[in-house]
């Protein structure tokens, strides 16, 4: 309501006038126009120019709202996100230097790198002074939003690791936030947890270098707050680091049958069986009446998953085969046509390929949507002008491979 009586207020006024606010004020009612989702390029558009031109006069934590706002609106072009890493990096440089004080802090700093995220920017003078400026004495001041939003982001650039200079400044950043993790282990959202989970697979970090086993405690502790993309999250994330918990993937396969399969979007649907069926290829398991064998790598204690694994992969199952054209309310309470429950024509190649696989690799191969995905695709691939993907191609052989049958001359 705030957000709306703020933007009322200014509707009407050019853009001259606006130009006149404060600039803490302007960056405000910019990010008023993202929360409520209003898209009026010819005001947000217009301010860019002007708003390029005064950085000196924004404060740091002004600046980052704006560049999430624009990002939020899909309106944070490269240019305008460029000249606001030219500014912060110079800024952080001389801080990072002076090693006291300055005008960035925490929120500013990770909020920046977020918005380079969303819109898969990478700027590499703005990278390296924001991990020159994360120190393990700022990083104390990081609450745990900012902790998990840093390593979060600064894992969706692979350019970070493409040399060995590069790679080593990214894992001593992510090795000065680790006490951070462990110290505000409680105090961290599922979301939190699960984004950090997700941030050390994708740099390589394992146990015992990175803490997952004991996020893993706290997210099974909080296992009825999961929503679908925490789980398809989690579960990729693991497959990815093959930390093969039996615990973990008891729960995960849980959460599947719990949330209903058709409350999944497809692609977290294919990427969560995706990663069931690593597990249970990495155990052994090879189907319902037969145990997975014991695989604790990581943990103590035994646990057989192998019962909730086949029956999510039985839901699953049912799910794809049989759509209903319902409406599922999506992570973030939005209204949806759910995607998993329509049915297998409501997914792309990738994901037909990829469930597809799954099935093949948890060896169902008796499940009712092998044929039909193989089906779809053989149709889809004969009607499309031009060959499918090496991704979907290398997928499909692979699971035809499995199921012992031989692709379509």
């Amino acid at each position: 309501m705030e957000d709306f009586h703020e933007i009322s207020g200014v509707r009407g006024i050019g853009l001259e006038a606006l130009r006149t606010l404060p600039p803490p004020a302007l960056a405000q009612l910019v990010q008023a126009y993202a929360r409520l989702a209003l898209r009026e390029e010819t005001v947000l558009c217009g301010l860019k120019p002007w708003i390029a031109l005064q950085f000196q006069r924004f404060p740091p934590q002004s600046i980052s709202m704006i560049a999430n706002a624009y990002a939020r609106l899909g309106l944070l072009d490269t240019d305008f996100l460029a000249s606001i890493s030219e500014f912060a990096a110079r800024a952080l440089v001389a801080e990072a230097i002076a090693n006291e004080g300055g005008t960035y802090d925490h929120i500013a700093v990770t909020q920046l790198l977020n918005a380079h995220a969303k819109v898969h920017y990478y700027h590499r003078d703005f990278f390296q002074a924001a991990m020159d400026w994360i120190t393990p004495a700022r990083l104390r001041e990081f609450t745990p939003q900012s902790v998990a939003n840093g390593l979060h982001a600064l894992a969706k650039f692979p350019d970070l690791c493409s040399s060995d200079a590069d790679w080593l400044l990214t894992r001593g950043v992510f090795a000065n936030c680790i006490p951070e993790v462990i110290r505000h282990l409680e105090a961290f959202t599922v979301q939190n947890l699960v984004n950090i989970v997700q941030a050390f697979s994708k740099v390589g970090l394992r146990e015992p270098d990175a803490p997952v086993n004991d996020i893993l405690d706290v997210l099974l502790r909080r296992r009825e707050r999961w929503n679908t993309q925490d789980v398809a999250n989690l579960s990729s994330s693991l497959a990815r680091m093959e930390h093969w918990q039996p615990e973990a993937f008891d729960a995960l396969s849980r959460a599947v049958i719990l949330l209903s399969a058709r409350a999944f979007r497809m692609d977290e649907l294919a990427t969560t069986m995706n990663a069931l069926a690593r597990f249970a290829d990495a155990s052994g398991a090879k189907s319902e009446s037969e145990p997975v064998a014991r695989c604790d790598r990581n943990a103590g204690g035994y646990i057989d998953p192998s019962k909730e694994l086949f029956l999510a992969f039985q839901a699953v199952d049912v799910s794809l085969c049989v759509g209903d054209g319902g409406v599922a309310v999506g992570n973030k309470g939005n209204r949806r046509r759910h995607r998993g429950g329509g049915g297998l024509s409501t997914a792309n190649d990738f994901e037909v390929a990829l469930l597809l696989n799954a099935f093949a690799k948890a060896r169902l191969s008796g499940a009712s949507c092998v044929p039909t995905s193989l089906d779809l695709l053989e149709t889809r691939i004969a009607s499309a002008p031009d060959p499918p993907p090496l991704a979907v191609a290398s997928l499909v052989l692979s699971a035809l491979a499995r199921v012992g049958v031989s692709p379509p001359p």
